[in-house]
């Protein structure tokens, strides 16, 4: 039972006529196809991931590009107390945001403050 719902999920979820199906359908549906997402993948596989999102784009492209071609790896969020950093930030955000009077390097760093404070305690 295990094995094929692995298999299943494996199938939905990586198999490329079924990646190609699903965009023809989104196209049709008049849905945005071909905008850029995290690359996950390397090689042909993700080659070909990219050109099928080209072959039904309803989005430009081009307006992507330099996300597209960015070297910036991905990141995985800090594995200690991630929910209190963002806690920390947000009055930060808000006050950037909602208040022209806000000098946002002095809230950056009252915001970095708090979370050597929170790393420190973990």
């Amino acid at each position: 039972m295990i094995k094929a719902a692995f298999d299943y999920v494996i199938y939905s979820n990586f198999d490329l006529n079924v990646l190609e199906t699903s965009l023809a359908q989104q196209a049709a549906a008049g849905q945005a196809v071909g905008f850029p997402t995290s690359v996950l993948f390397t090689g042909a596989y993700q080659q070909q991931i990219q050109a099928l999102n080209t072959k039904y784009a309803t989005v430009p492209i081009q307006n992507y590009t330099s996300f597209i071609n960015s070297t910036v790896a991905l990141r995985p969020e800090p594995r200690n107390q991630t929910q209190k950093m963002y806690a920390a930030l947000d009055p930060a955000v808000q006050a950037v945001l909602g208040d022209p009077n806000a000098n946002p390097q002095a809230l950056l760093n009252q915001a970095a403050q708090q979370f050597q404070q929170i790393l420190s305690q973990s």
